[in-house]
């Protein structure tokens, strides 16, 4: 009974310990250009978006800590705000309020830790992604797993620990492990090898010819091959479906 009690209560620590570990969220503008005639537009879309944070955090009551860097701000928060402001990891509200409220897209890397340094460390690598996306949410776990792009349907679960196979076939075909890591994620989700140019663009949160790209150069070294083809009107092009094995050349 006594072992129980005890039990009950080291989980009810590791459960307040969890819910206060350190969040940062690394808030930036998609697509900044500096140049002399540019500051002053950038000074002015600085000053809304801190404006729509400090707004954002009065009416949700959170109580960020709002630091404002040259190119982005950081709100730091904790664990438990987070899976509240997410969701519980499938959404951002946050983003959402933002595109509500400015005229400009916006991207934000969320990064956990137990320690203010690692949680900003995994904020930027979360805000990595909108080199590829824009106008997007994820989350760096402590445990080095990528969540995102935070929505509904499209959100992807990715561990990010270095994997020397993938990194090396990466190199050979000249796309990301990264990329590959999602391409994986999107037919696990999915469940099928088959998957179309949509598919990606949905998942990863980028444009149709993006996603095209990508699965052409799969199937220029021979990691995909086009099944067939759907057409589902009479007109215009049909869209080319491809079959997906990255175990044969992974192997």
């Amino acid at each position: 009974m006594i072992k129980k009690v005890n039990d009950f209560i080291n989980q009810i620590k590791l459960m307040r310990l969890t819910e206060n570990q350190v969040v940062i969220g690394n808030i930036a503008i998609s697509k900044i250009t500096i140049s002399p005639d540019t500051n002053h537009d950038l000074e002015r879309k600085m000053l809304m978006l801190n404006q729509a944070l400090l707004e954002y955090n009065r009416k949700n009551q959170y109580g960020f800590i709002i630091q404002r860097n040259f190119l982005n701000f950081e709100v730091i928060t904790n664990y438990k705000a987070l899976k509240d402001i997410t969701n519980e990891f499938t959404q951002c509200s946050l983003l959402s309020d933002l595109k509500q409220t400015l005229p400009y897209e916006i991207d934000i890397g969320w990064g956990i830790g137990n320690t203010l340094q690692e949680a900003r460390f995994n904020a930027e690598h979360a805000n990595k992604e909108r080199r590829m996306d824009r106008g997007t949410s994820y989350i760096m776990t402590e445990d080095d797993q990528l969540i995102g792009p935070l929505g509904d349907e499209t959100c992807l679960q990715i561990p990010i620990q270095l994997n020397i196979q993938i990194e090396k076939f990466s190199s050979q075909i000249g796309i990301s492990a990264l990329h590959i890591q999602k391409v994986m994620a999107v037919m696990e989700k999915l469940q099928t090898t088959e998957l179309v140019s949509d598919d990606l663009a949905i998942h990863f949160g980028i444009s149709q010819r993006a996603a095209n790209r990508i699965l052409q150069k799969l199937e220029e070294r021979g990691v995909a091959e086009v099944s067939y083809k759907k057409q589902k009107k009479l007109r215009g092009r049909p869209k080319k479906v491809y079959h997906i094995d990255f175990l044969a050349k992974l192997s």
